[in-house]
């Protein structure tokens, strides 16, 4: 599917994807390969993985924070939230609340994503507690972006014991 997408997107100007493009985008995937069609979520998914514009109205986020919050295992995941944490209190002194609003949904992106790993049946135990150990840090994140560092290294001290 993600070459589909690809495809859509080469035959289109620099313009930003919003809900219209979003409908286009998913009657041309589902044009052309079988089953259902592709649900809106799913394409949203793609596209931010790509360097498209794409409208904060349907769930964009800037480009450059894409990938940014990574979930692959605590260390990274720590360091990546640590830096989104950064960037946000940063967005917010400048009073910039379109960036500060980009940090919180690239975090909510990423925390789909795991929502989305834990949903795999054949995910090993240790794999399982450690990502559900890393959706406790995505809702610390959320609800206090500012407290985080703080509080993830207490967290690791408490747990490693």
């Amino acid at each position: 599917m993600e070459t589909l997408v690809q495809e859509f997107l080469s035959g289109r100007a620099e313009e930003e994807i919003r809900q219209e493009s979003l409908g286009e985008l998913q009657r041309f995937v589902s044009s052309r390969r079988e089953g259902s069609p592709p649900s809106p979520a799913r394409l949203l998914d793609i596209l931010l993985s790509t360097n498209t514009a794409v409208s904060r109205s349907i769930g964009g986020f800037a480009p450059d924070l894409r990938g940014r919050v990574r979930i692959h295992d605590l260390d990274s995941s720590q360091e990546s939230l640590i830096e989104m944490a950064n960037e946000y209190e940063k967005a917010r002194s400048a009073n910039d609340q379109d960036r500060a609003f980009d940090c919180r949904r690239a975090v909510l992106h990423s925390k789909k994503r795991l929502a989305f790993l834990l949903a795999r049946p054949n995910l090993s135990e240790e794999k399982r507690r450690e990502k559900m150990e890393l959706q406790q840090w995505f809702r610390v994140w959320l609800e206090a972006p500012g407290l985080f560092e703080a509080w993830v290294d207490l967290r690791r001290r408490s747990t490693s014991k």
